[in-house]
């Protein structure tokens, strides 16, 4: 059986001050290399209109192309993307990609089968109390066995929770798999500059 459940991509470390955000110094230096030869003056990112939007939308639907073909176990069958949720302010969280993921239910299930002990870890030490910190979700792969009829159904209200858990995991398996996306992924920085004709040929 098939389910779809809106959710967190997994592994995504954000836009800010990570390998994500948006490379001025990349594009800076594009666009210097072409005033130069055009004998103009060399600019500085004050000078440059960015549709930062476009942007973050752009690597969040090709982030969640990528997890699906390189990534994620079979028992997820697609991933698409809805939005990015960006924080007010960086201080405790950063940029979250919502997506919809279609899963097959029985290959979760088998899944979990194979990998319990290591879903347990992951449950116990995401979902512990700290200073700070209070769960509203257990950390007791027993609950979420309970709570999900044995891995088979994630279609209720947080159903969201457990299969993002799931994923997670799915993508801790791999190793610098979120380098691996970003070397992979293509990022074309000038078409997300709004005023990138006008910086080159003023």
């Amino acid at each position: 059986m098939t389910q779809t459940i809106e959710t967190i991509a997994p592994g995504f470390s954000g836009f800010y001050a990570s390998m994500w955000e948006f490379d001025y110094d990349y594009v800076i230096t594009d666009i210097n290399e072409i005033r130069e030869e055009k004998e103009l003056d060399p600019i500085d990112s004050n000078s440059i209109d960015v549709d930062n939007t476009s942007y973050k939308n752009y690597i969040g639907k090709e982030y969640c192309k990528a997890l699906v073909s390189n990534v994620l176990h079979n028992s997820i069958l697609m991933v698409e993307f809805k939005e990015i949720d960006s924080p007010r302010e960086y201080n405790f969280t950063t940029d979250k990609i919502v997506c919809d993921v279609i899963i097959d239910t029985d290959k979760v299930s088998e899944w979990v089968k194979d990998n319990r002990e290591t879903l347990a870890e992951y449950v116990q030490e995401r979902f512990k109390s700290r200073d700070g910190f209070t769960p509203f979700y257990s950390n007791d792969i027993e609950v979420w066995d309970e709570a999900t009829n044995g891995f088979t159904n994630f279609d209720f209200e947080d159903g969201w929770v457990y299969i993002n858990g799931i994923m997670e995991v799915m993508f801790d398996e791999n190793t610098d798999q979120e380098m691996d996306l970003y070397s992979n992924m293509e990022r074309y920085y000038s078409e997300y500059v709004t005023n990138f004709d006008e910086l080159i040929n003023e």
